[in-house]
């Protein structure tokens, strides 16, 4: 799936969507490319939940 089809989707759903990214990252590879700032992402996240 090209990227600009994730750039429409986050763009579409406004406060209800949170897009974090890893430079240099393949597809769910956030993780292992930049594992300190994807928790830092999922905390932010979750706590703007609350």
């Amino acid at each position: 799936m090209p990227f600009s089809i994730t750039n429409k989707f986050v763009d579409a759903g406004g406060d209800n969507v949170t897009l974090y990214t890893a430079p240099d990252a393949d597809h769910s590879w956030e993780y292992n490319v930049d594992p300190e700032g994807f928790d830092a992402a999922i905390a932010s996240w979750l706590t703007s939940l609350a």
